[in-house]
């Protein structure tokens, strides 16, 4: 009997132990959740309040694009490094709602001392091999080379600067992708290939959406026009002007984000990711009429190596830079155009530098880009 009662005591104590250990971890697992859940609401309503701010504060600085007119140079360069095949400085003057771009061919005569190399092109890759062989990196090279040419640019054009964006082959790709793809009419069959380049065009001809390879491919294409580089400038003008309407026309603030952010990642730059945001929108004001494309053009003539350069007349170089870059309502006078002589040689490289414009172009608006004809 004792026995029986004995076990039946510790029965009862057992299950009465087990009863309260559920209880304590039921105590404590609401304790955890009660305090999970109190943490969970005090992070949620920070992360809410992170995301109200940073709407808030995009909105400013959306607000904020700059009313002042800004230049920037625009460098592109191949992922082989062999230079800067494109050279374009362009001016956003948000107040006046307008948007200029002067393209320099890479092949412009320069006359620089100890320096064999007389095309423009040369002064960024002879300042990236520099930088490299002094142990920069591919990324700290190219802002060296950037700086340098916007140095010389500054100095010899006699227009400033404010902002530098460089972009190679692969990063053109990336960007291009980022969006979607720029729809573009492709105005004759395209078919090259370098295999020394490994770089490999194939086009046909008609309207069609290009992605980051064939984008690629049709801004780099140059052998096939009969003006060869300045037909492949008159197509980056038909692509610049196809990119712009793919942008402005599915414009909004996610979309500044996305491309913003993708230029940040895949181009170098003095601009930081705050900084393209705002210029992105006030771009994007501008109107298709208002956005002016124009190439800086040379006559061809052979340096003193027996190299076919392009030379700039001085005079055509001074009434353009005038109306593309300088300040509204500046004077062709007041612009110190080539102060140290570099874009001229002795004999007849200097007589096409002194001679009359040879062009009388007012260059091309971005909606009417797609009519200039490049064959």
């Amino acid at each position: 009997m004792f026995k029986y009662a004995r076990k039946k005591l510790l029965s009862l104590l057992l299950i009465a132990g087990v009863l309260s250990g559920i209880w304590l971890v039921g105590q404590r697992l609401q304790s955890i959740v009660r305090t999970g859940s109190e943490k969970i609401a005090v992070v949620g309503g920070a992360a809410i309040r992170a995301v109200q701010n940073a709407e808030e504060a995009g909105n400013e600085l959306v607000e904020a694009a700059t009313a002042t007119e800004v230049n920037f140079l625009i460098t592109g360069i191949d992922d082989a490094w062999s230079g800067s095949d494109v050279i374009m400085l362009a001016s956003l003057d948000v107040t006046a709602g307008s948007v200029r771009i002067v393209q320099i061919p890479r092949d412009t005569y320069i006359n620089r001392p100890g320096n064999s190399n007389h095309k423009l092109n040369s002064v960024f890759a002879n300042a990236a091999a520099e930088a490299r062989s002094g142990g920069q990196t591919d990324e700290q090279a190219t802002h060296t080379a950037s700086r340098a040419l916007v140095s010389f640019l500054e100095t010899n054009l006699g227009v400033e600067i404010d902002h530098y964006v460089t972009i190679s082959t692969g990063g053109l790709r990336a960007v291009v992708d980022a969006i979607g793809g720029v729809t573009v009419n492709v105005p004759m069959d395209i078919d090259y290939d370098d295999n020394s380049q490994d770089l490999h065009i194939h086009l046909r001809a008609g309207e069609q959406v290009l992605d980051g390879k064939a984008a690629e491919q049709f801004v780099r294409f140059r052998s096939g026009y009969l003006t060869a580089d300045y037909g492949r400038m008159d197509a980056q003008k038909i692509f610049l002007s196809a990119l712009f309407r793919k942008i402005k026309n599915e414009f909004t603030l996610s979309t500044a984000i996305k491309l913003a952010t993708s230029c940040f990642r895949h181009t170098e730059s003095d601009l930081g990711l705050v900084d393209l945001i705002p210029l992105i929108r006030g771009a994007m004001q501008v109107s298709e009429e208002n956005v002016k494309m124009i190439t800086l053009k040379g006559q061809s003539a052979k340096d003193e190596n027996g190299v076919v350069c392009e030379v700039l007349s001085r005079e055509y170089a001074i009434d353009l830079l005038t109306d593309y870059l300088l300040p509204r309502g500046a004077k062709s006078s007041q612009l110190k155009f080539d102060p140290n002589g570099v874009f001229t040689a002795p004999g007849e490289i200097d007589r096409i530098y002194q001679s009359e414009s040879p062009f009388n172009e007012s260059g091309v608006s971005a909606d009417d880009a797609d009519s200039i004809k490049i064959r």
